[in-house]
């Protein structure tokens, strides 16, 4: 896991210090939406890893986590409406035949001897 946090760069700091008042100091982790936490990486090939501090923003991690839980159901809904789109076609042509083998009003049902 990456660092998601900017710091200084940060967009929503900068609005931060932009409205504070002049000489007054704001640091990174006073923004709202900072967190700090601590990931433990599984053991690969048996070696250990140590803990690792991970610097958010707590708005583009959710966002991440967000559009992981999200993107499998839009691809899911995607393939729902081809298949609906692909069998109201076919519906659409067997109503189109069958509209079309009813006789018209010139056209006779009876044959006449």
């Amino acid at each position: 896991m990456e660092d998601t946090c900017k710091k200084e760069n940060c967009w929503f700091y900068r609005l931060m210090k932009e409205l504070l008042p002049e000489g007054e100091k704001i640091e990174v982790s006073d923004c709202p939406f900072y967190v700090e936490m601590i990931f433990t990486p599984d053991s690969v090939d048996g070696k250990v890893q140590s803990a690792k501090l991970v610097k958010d923003c707590a708005n583009k991690r959710n966002l991440l986590f967000t559009l992981e839980q999200l993107y499998p159901r839009m691809l899911g809904v995607q393939v729902s409406q081809e298949e609906m789109r692909n069998e109201s076609t076919n519906a659409t042509e067997v109503f189109t035949r069958l509209v079309g083998m009813i006789p018209t009003k010139g056209q006779r049902l009876i044959k006449e001897d």
